[in-house]
């Protein structure tokens, strides 16, 4: 196995779910973002409180 076939191995997807798309409404500077970005944004605050790392 490649080191590349290993590194996808480690790749996770993330459906877009009401969740993202609430985080999206309920922080502003998000409805502020291109689509994408805000996407990415999104699916990183929901990380974040999987995690449990504070807000910073």
């Amino acid at each position: 196995m490649s080191e590349l076939d290993r590194l996808i191995e480690e790749i996770n997807l993330k459906n877009i779910d009401s969740t993202t798309i609430e985080n999206i409404d309920k922080v502003d500077i998000l409805s502020e973002c291109r689509t994408l970005d805000a996407l990415h944004l999104s699916t990183a605050i929901e990380l974040q409180k999987e995690l449990g790392f504070k807000k910073c």
